[in-house]
């Protein structure tokens, strides 16, 4: 949580705010860290060593500056994406945790999503395994056996807005997904909700959508049909009541 001796000070009911760190316009959560984009363009991490970004081997309660990224825009708990439309990724190192380092051949981007960026033209770029249909490319259009190291544009898709985790919004309200998320490891995207305003997804299959009548849907487990979701889990207290129970 950011104000502990490593990170975290174990579950907490209520709302804690994380120390040292204001004027934030964006955050990300990894596994094991956190990420937060602010205002002045800087990224700002804290947790698991391997994930800051920080060229050390410390793990960190309070947060620290992700290398020296500045005009930044767009997060995601290892990347991000500067106001030059190019992307940068940092951490993942053994023994240190590797500083940022621009993506070749990635260009005109306004945002990014683990493997996936959106561009300013409305089209989606994706890269890495083909398995499960994560790139959305049909596989007459492959390019090696089982990953691509260079990114291959994701089929289907156009003036999109939005981008999460093999979700994407495109700006009429119609939501596309593809690979392991509501396509049943789909090849290419394929339309699965409308009449949508934000969308979200994690992994497992999940995904959210919020719809323009304010009403939230949510597709588990690669499901086709999506629904209302009415319940949440508290154990951990995560819907803030004041308890865990």
């Amino acid at each position: 949580m950011g104000i502990g001796n490593t990170g975290s000070v174990g579950n907490s009911t209520v709302p804690v705010q994380v120390k040292d760190l204001d004027n934030v316009i964006m955050i990300a959560a990894g596994n094991s860290h956190s990420v937060a984009l602010k205002n002045d363009g800087t990224v700002w991490a804290w947790g698991y060593f391997q994930y800051l970004g920080h060229g050390l081997s410390s793990n960190r309660a309070d947060p620290i500056q992700v290398g020296n990224l500045g005009n930044v825009i767009s997060i995601t708990p290892n990347s991000a994406v500067k106001r030059d439309g190019t992307l940068w990724r940092w951490g993942g190192g053994r023994r240190v945790s590797e500083s940022p380092s621009q993506v070749d051949g990635i260009h005109n981007t306004i945002q990014n999503s683990g493997n996936y960026v959106l561009r300013t033209d409305g089209t989606v770029l994706a890269w890495g395994s083909w398995m499960g249909g994560n790139l959305g490319v049909s596989e007459p259009n492959r390019v090696g056996d089982r990953t691509s190291a260079t990114a291959v544009q994701v089929e289907n898709l156009k003036n999109i807005t939005t981008i999460r985790s093999g979700l994407a919004l495109e700006n009429n309200g119609t939501v596309w997904s593809w690979g392991g998320g509501a396509n049943r490891n789909g090849e290419v995207p394929i339309s699965v909700f409308s009449d949508a305003v934000s969308v979200d997804g994690v992994g497992g299959g999940y995904a959210f959508v919020v719809k323009n009548d304010g009403t939230v849907w949510h597709s588990p487990f690669c499901s086709r049909q999506p629904f209302v979701q009415v319940r949440g889990v508290n154990g951990a207290g995560y819907l803030n009541l004041g308890t865990s129970k």
